[in-house]
This record gives C-alpha cells, structure tokens and sequence, in this order.
C-alpha cells in the first residue's frame, strides 16, 4: 500500500486492508484529489497485521508505545458487506472487552456469553465491521480464536502473539549491554591463508545445513555461533528437528580439500514463533552451534541487516548475492553466486506471490541464470563504509531464501521469495541474547 491507500483508509473509506504487516504513521487527512502531496505525521505510528492467516479481509490496527493500561489495545476490522440481519460470533484466547465503534454501533448490537463468546446482530445493513478490542488483564494482548460469519468460520489459523513484542508493560528500570559493532564482519579476507589454495572465497559466511549427514539447505553464519537459516530446514510441521541431528558445516565454497571445513553441532534450534509451515508465513530460524567456529580466509560471519544500510545504498536498484547449485539435488557440490535484483513493489511480482505480514520481498536473477537457489541461502547485499568511488564495504544478510515447493528454486523466470530481516532483526537480537554485537 501507498500513502494515498492509507489517507483513503483513514479517511473513512475503508478499503479492504492488505495482509501486510507495516507501520504507518497518522496522516492528516487533506483535499482528496491532494492527498498525495499534504500529509503531516502526528503521534504514534499504526501497525496493521492480520490476526487470521490466510483471511485478508480480518485485520487489526495498533498503535504501540501506549500507557501499559491501555496497551493491549487495537481495532479490529473487517472487510464487508454486513446484510440486514448478519450474525457475527467472536472469541478470544484471553478476557477481552469489546467495544463497537461509532459507526458500526449504530448498525448492530454487541453482547456476551459466559463462555467468553461475543455475538454481533447487525439491524440495518453495514459496508464493514469495526470495533476496539482491550485485554482485561494487564499485558496480555487477547487475540481473536472464532469469527464466524453467518456459520462461516473467518479465523481458522489465528496468528496468536503477533502483538506480543510491542507489550511493555511497567518498566522502572534498565541495563545496557551494548557495544560498538563489529567492523570486521561481513569482510572477506585476502592475506594470512591458513587453509592453502589461492582462491578467495566469496562468501566465507555460507553454511550448510545437514541433518543425519544428508545436506537439507544453506544457511548464513552470522556469529561464531550463530547461523541463519529458513524455519522448514529445521522443523517437520512446524515443529523444530531435535538438534542432534542436525549439523552446520562451513568452509565449503570453493574449499576441494576437506583441511579446513568446519562442521558443528547445533545446540539450540529456535524457530520463529508465528511461523506457519502451510503457508511459509514468517519462515525463518536461528541455529546456535556448541561451539564456537574458527574464524579464517575460508570462514568469517556476515552483517546482520541494519536499517542505516538504505542510507548508504541506491534504494531504486538494491542488487544481492545469493549462493546456488547447478547440479541439481546434489546441493553439496556446484556452488556458485548468483546476482539477483530487489523488485521494488509488488507490481513487479505476480499476484500469486503476494507478500504476508511484510515479512518478504522478492528478487529476481540479473542474468536469469539457470542455478537453482538454496533454501536458507542469504541475500547478501554490499554495503559501502562511504558513497566514494570504489569504496570498501561489508556484505549484510537481507534476505533468505523460503519457499514451500522444494529444497531448491529453480525457475529463473519466477521471482524468488526471500523473507525480510527488516522486520526479523529485533527477534534475531533478542534470541542470540549476547553482550557482543551482532552487526
């Protein structure tokens, strides 16, 4: 969506919102015909997700960074028509107070049942639903379980704790641990060969993801303990592998002698958790290794995605790197880079491939080179330390590659999915829960 779509939803036009999780800032409403040219942000920014996967007329509004009373707060819409007579039944994982906003009230009545049901009877024909959603207890967000429209049920996969990382709730005091970023990562190195031969590598940060010794997917090393990976690599319907089985090996690229790889143990497999392995909605996991790896010319870690990455970058033409094989399922061997380019908005992508939670973006091969891309492989893009000539830079992971159809993506016509680390970072952070940085 643009800002005009927002003013029109805004301004009380409410078209049928997008699954697309966003932030948004409130726009003062202006001239229709200039709603593109005088907008002003006031308050807080709105997120707008939606609460039931798979169902984009269902979405909510919140706005974080509210008082922790009214915090667990949002409004709850849905996409119309409500004939005369429609019969809304609506439950919730948690006590919630439901409260119909001023238009719908004066359309349809609200009440309860003492088994936590509410029932909404429209008396007069409505274009939309609309009501402010609060949780009786404090920080706990309820989120919608049942919506059924006229025996038709609208919320069959909630999208439980999507709010969850904005509650805050009383906070009196506060302790840092941070540190400066490390500037050595996502640098390949050149000089002190420890593992012989006289090919750089590429992309010393690719991993690959082995369980019981069989390569599954790639991965992204990111600390010396730490690898990114697509959440279907390391679950079996949505639930995580034990990690026993699973192993993270390093050095590989362009590495023909087995003296420096590096294949580690996984300790720990977290998975995100609103991942849903039907429809690949926020398909991403971190493995932590037992140990840490050693860093040299054939392994070293990438830069986790940064927001000020865009300041130094043409946002117009955002190209990445992307590890693939071209010999087929044997994802061991045939490795090369792949040079793909960011598609801007969703008008450059099929319909199909429509973007869930704005936690994807598409890319496409510069070349529509024929190698298949790896699942869990990273959009590595080239950030510049500065906007000089031949500047020198760090490689930052953007993306990862997920798909739901295979191991590998190999249609070079088809845009490729990769989910968004700009909206993964803060969970990224928070699971590696170090006092050293990520960057």
């Amino acid at each position: 969506m643009f800002i005009s779509d927002y003013n029109k939803i805004l301004c009380g036009k409410m078209y049928g919102l997008s699954k697309v999780l966003f932030l948004i800032g409130i726009l003062v409403c202006t001239n229709a015909k200039d709603y593109d040219k005088h907008w002003a942000l006031i308050g807080n920014p709105l997120l707008h997700a939606a609460p039931c996967i798979g169902n984009s007329k269902v979405s909510i509004s919140y706005e974080p960074g509210l008082a922790p009373e009214e915090e667990t707060k949002y409004n709850l819409f849905i996409n119309g028509p409500f004939p005369e007579h429609t019969t809304i039944k609506m439950k919730f994982d948690s006590p919630a107070n439901v409260t119909l906003s001023n238009d719908v009230g004066k359309l349809a009545r609200v009440s309860s049942s003492a088994d936590g049901m509410f029932f909404i009877k429209y008396f007069k024909g409505g274009p939309y639903f609309s009501a402010d959603v609060i949780g009786l207890n404090l920080s706990v967000v309820p989120y919608p379980t049942t919506i059924n429209l006229n025996f038709v049920e609208y919320c069959e996969h909630p999208a439980l704790g999507i709010l969850d990382g904005y509650i805050n709730g009383y906070k009196s005091t506060a302790s840092s641990t941070y540190t400066e970023h490390d500037d050595n990562c996502g640098r390949i190195k050149i000089s002190e060969k420890q593992c012989g031969g006289n090919e750089e590598e590429p992309m010393p940060w690719h991993a690959l993801i082995r369980d019981d010794n069989s390569t599954i997917c790639a991965g992204t090393l990111i600390l010396q303990r730490y690898v990114l990976t697509a959440a279907q690599c390391v679950t079996n319907l949505g639930v995580a592998k034990n990690a026993t089985t699973l192993s993270v090996v390093l050095g590989k690229f362009n590495n023909t002698s087995d003296e420096c790889l590096q294949e580690m143990e996984v300790e720990t497999v977290f998975v995100y958790d609103g991942y849903n392995y039907e429809n690949g909605t926020n398909n991403i996991a971190l493995l932590e290794l037992k140990n840490d790896v050693v860093f040299n010319e054939k392994v070293q870690p990438a830069c986790l995605w940064e927001f000020s990455a865009y300041k130094k970058l043409n946002l117009k033409d955002i190209k990445g790197s992307v590890i693939s094989t071209t010999l087929g399922d044997d994802i061991d061997e045939g490795l090369e880079v792949v040079n793909m380019k960011k598609l801007k908005s969703s008008k450059e992508v099929n319909v199909y491939r429509e973007e869930k939670f704005g936690s994807k973006f598409n890319a496409t091969s510069i070349n529509q080179s024929e190698a298949c891309k790896l699942v869990g492989s990273g959009f590595m893009v080239f950030v510049p330390d500065s906007r000089e000539l031949n500047s020198t830079g760090a490689w930052y992971i953007h993306g990862i590659v997920a798909t739901n159809d295979s191991t590998l993506r190999c249609d070079s016509s088809d845009p490729t999915d990769f989910i968004n680390l700009d909206y993964f970072r803060g969970w990224v952070l928070n699971k590696k829960n170090r006092s050293y940085s990520i960057y």
